[in-house]
């Protein structure tokens, strides 16, 4: 009877364990987030690292390829400008939507920006601060947080982000919540590498993963509307 007993309870682990597995693997391959102001067009490109080079270009701190994640640990100043930086350059397109999971570490911060052409004048980013708890969408010329808000975040974890940048519009999601900006419309935007930036590390772990660069393209009419024609939430 005991054998009987054991028996089933392995087949009961055993059955939970497959359908835990499954229900992982749904998750991961479920349907993508809905985006805030646009939607996704050709995919530019992917980096899931797990290659063993960094296919990236490096302009400031030391980066490396751990455990299928770009990290660094590297220490820096803005001041001397030699704060950890890289770069992924994409051809041009007008409109652009980032994708990426990140770890940051407890201080400092992080930025992620869509460079237009060879230019920071019109260079809206995305940028975090553990330190201080909060998240924003950031305009540097001159500098001005367009939209402003809590983050979550009181130990190092992986974040869930996705920073559209449509025409003079921009949304930055992190972890399901959604941030909206605007600044004055401009003419010939293109955007055309995918920048990031740690100024001020200490030394602390940042790390970047699952990186997907889209087209952005104007949401169909009516999409962004409920069934009685009310622009949603």
């Amino acid at each position: 009877m005991k054998r009987v007993m054991t028996i089933v309870g392995l087949s009961v682990a055993l059955l939970l364990s497959a359908s835990m597995i499954a229900e992982a693997q749904s998750k991961k391959k479920g349907k993508e987030p809905e985006l805030a102001i646009c939607k996704r067009g050709n995919l530019i490109f992917e980096d899931d690292f797990s290659g063993k080079e960094v296919e990236w270009n490096v302009t400031g701190g030391e980066w490396k390829i751990e455990k299928n994640s770009l990290v660094t640990r590297s220490k820096g100043t803005v001041a001397n400008k030699d704060y950890p930086s890289i770069c992924r350059p994409f051809a041009e397109v007008p409109n652009v939507v980032f994708e990426f999971r990140v770890l940051l570490p407890m201080k400092g911060s992080f930025g992620v920006y869509g460079k237009e052409g060879g230019s920071n004048a019109q260079n809206p980013g995305a940028s975090f601060s553990p330190n201080t708890r909060t998240v924003s969408i950031t305009y540097w010329a001159p500098h001005v947080d367009l939209a402003k808000g809590p983050l979550v975040y009181a130990k190092p974890r992986w974040l869930d982000v996705i920073f559209e940048l449509y025409t003079n519009k921009y949304a930055l999601t992190v972890d399901g919540k959604t941030m909206r900006g605007e600044v004055p419309p401009g003419e010939g935007i293109q955007r055309n590498t995918f920048l990031l930036t740690v100024p001020n590390p200490n030394g602390e772990l940042f790390a970047i993963d699952d990186v997907k660069v889209y087209e952005a393209l104007p949401k169909d009419e009516g999409e962004g509307e409920d069934e009685k024609g009310k622009k949603r939430k």
